[in-house]
């Protein structure tokens, strides 16, 4: 390969995320291999393992980018008034899924050569910031409300959400005939949105 030298070692490891992110875009992560990497940056695959211990950590760097660039598709939508900004945000989410459907999946995949995120603080912070923007529109539907309650809502709502986006992928929406995958989105949400005003009522008697 006559490129060898051509990069540096952070711009070679970059274009191996970028390379890895387009491999799984079309094909999932159960079609990276170093050879697939190697022939879209045109070095030899032993170059993959200068970089990265194994493509569980390649994925791992491609997750990253997955979540920042969830993190921004939920961004804008966040912004809106009210109880609006919910219902966008799970529009967000939707088209996110939909729109990258093999990225997505791939974090939530178990990866027997990669670390639990338990163990990687600073992964764990990333998965932090589409939490924070979330819990941000929570907070102005509920000013009186603590920061871990609120979190706990903010996951449980993700917890709910991320199930019926599974369950469309997988085809089991169809199979068991319910209703469209937004639908079931949207009284989601109106069911948190009670519930937070349920909550709110309670804690001011």
């Amino acid at each position: 390969m006559t490129r060898r030298a051509d990069h540096s070692a952070e711009e070679i490891r970059a274009m191996i995320i970028e390379a890895a992110e387009a491999i799984m875009t079309r094909n999932g992560s159960g079609g990276l291999t170093a050879r697939g990497i190697a022939g879209a940056i045109g070095y030899a695959a032993g170059t993959i393992y200068n970089h990265f211990a194994n493509l569980d950590e390649v994925v791992l760097a491609v997750n990253m980018r997955t979540i920042d660039a969830l993190a921004t598709a939920i961004e804008k939508p966040r912004r809106q008034a009210g109880e609006a900004a919910l219902h966008r945000l799970a529009d967000a989410y939707i088209d996110f899924t939909e729109a990258h459907p093999h990225l997505w999946a791939a974090l939530f995949e178990d990866r027997p050569g990669m670390a639990p995120v338990t163990d990687l603080p600073w992964y764990r912070t990333k998965l932090e910031r589409p939490i924070a923007l979330v819990q941000a529109v929570l907070a102005r539907l509920d000013a009186s409300a603590d920061s871990e309650g609120l979190r706990a809502e903010v996951l449980t709502l993700w917890g709910g959400l991320h199930g019926i986006c599974t369950l469309a992928q997988e085809g089991y929406v169809g199979i068991l005939t319910m209703p469209p995958t937004r639908i079931m989105a949207h009284l989601l949400v109106d069911n948190a949105i009670a519930g937070l005003k349920a909550r709110r009522r309670k804690r001011a008697k």
